[in-house]
């Protein structure tokens, strides 16, 4: 009879074992696949991946801004070329994020590449700030400098984690005024100042929106980085794509070195540089330039046929041997180029996340794809 207890707890004990692991089952894949996201798990899981990645044979490494970051997109480059990566058994690692630029590619490309050994890098230039991204600032330090590898990985996204403060999927509800003059106060913004410069009042109430709402996209969310840039500095657009000014100029010769000490990376652990430049919205049409002049850029018809960072990147590649694609006549080309990138943003739309991965793809990823086979 004493055996019928045990026998019993022992039954008891199973069940709630069973239940234990199914639950911590399936906890495990919704943070695997990022439905339930925490700091801790996404630098888990990214270090996972870094050294499943470097463990494989082949081993690709992205260099870009935030056209390269992680968007609430079904087609994005850094999705579209994490998928080829998976089919094909490739390690992937990209270590792009927002407000990067060439200081960043420079000491991105020298943290992980000795260690990961790439045998593909792929740099992206984003024609619309790159060149401004060295000019605007005050020294050459990279923006976080001395960072551990694993902070500058895919998984750790800004405006996912602070998107996740209310809701994994940004789905939060209508915010309350109080949880918006909350929201306000966390970031540096001088809304004040905006309305002083002439900004547009909807695209500030706009701007205010993105970081009530991070994680979502559409014409009635507009970056407020932008708004800073409209104030501050007014020829921001010819600045990029013009490189008319002595700044400017100047700025150019920094981007070089730090393509130049790119490709020296590069070549020291046996990889193969590849550049990809994005053009700015106001190279491929003029669809946003209303946009741009509410903002208080100055803004004028011959930005349309601005191409000095292609004619440039295309002299350096020449230089020094880097094969390049230059998007911008593959965009212009296109038969309606206002879907090529959101409305009241700089970003590439889906359709221009496709397209240019069609180009990668065809260009950069089949051949090393039959190369390395």
């Amino acid at each position: 009879m004493s055996g019928t207890p045990n026998r019993e707890l022992l039954f008891k004990i199973t069940i709630v074992a069973f239940f234990t692991f199914v639950f911590l089952l399936i906890v495990g894949l919704l943070i695997y696949t990022g439905v339930i996201r925490f700091q801790w798990s996404d630098q888990i899981i990214a270090r996972w991946e870094y050294d499943t990645g470097k463990a494989k044979n082949r081993r690709i490494l992205l260099l870009g801004d935030s056209q390269l970051s992680w968007w609430n997109l079904d087609h994005c480059l850094h999705e579209d070329i994490r998928w080829f990566c998976n089919d094909h058994n490739i390690g992937y690692v990209n270590a792009s994020k927002g407000g990067n630029g060439p200081i960043e590619y420079l000491d991105r490309v020298q943290a992980i590449g000795p260690d990961y050994r790439p045998q593909l890098i792929i740099l992206f230039y984003y024609a619309g700030n790159d060149l401004t991204d060295v000019m605007y600032r005050a020294n050459q330090r990279p923006k976080e400098p001395g960072l551990h590898w694993i902070k500058q990985l895919e998984y750790t996204n800004e405006a996912f984690e602070k998107a996740r403060e209310f809701d994994p999927f940004d789905n939060r509800p209508n915010l309350e005024a109080e949880q918006r003059q909350e929201i306000l106060r966390k970031y540096d913004f001088d809304w004040e100042e905006f309305k002083r410069q002439g900004i547009d009042s909807t695209l500030i109430s706009y701007a205010k929106n993105r970081l009530y709402y991070p994680g979502k996209i559409g014409p009635e969310y507009v970056n407020p980085h932008i708004l800073v840039m409209g104030s501050w500095k007014p020829n921001y657009l010819y600045d990029n794509n013009k490189i008319d000014s002595p700044e400017s100029q100047n700025a150019w010769r920094v981007v070089e070195e730090k393509l130049d000490d790119v490709r020296a990376v590069s070549e020291s652990i046996g990889a193969d540089l590849k550049v990809v430049c994005i053009p700015s919205t106001v190279q491929v049409d003029s669809s946003h330039y209303d946009f741009y002049r509410k903002i208080k850029f100055r803004v004028g018809s011959d930005l349309h046929s601005a191409k000095a960072p292609q004619e440039r990147l295309a002299t350096w590649a020449n230089r020094t041997g880097v094969d390049y694609i230059d998007l911008l006549p593959i965009f212009k080309a296109y038969g309606n180029t206002t879907e090529l990138y959101f409305e009241n943003d700089d970003h590439l739309s889906e359709k221009g996340h496709s397209l240019a991965f069609q180009q990668i793809d065809s260009i950069f990823l089949q051949p090393f794809l039959l190369k390395t086979q």
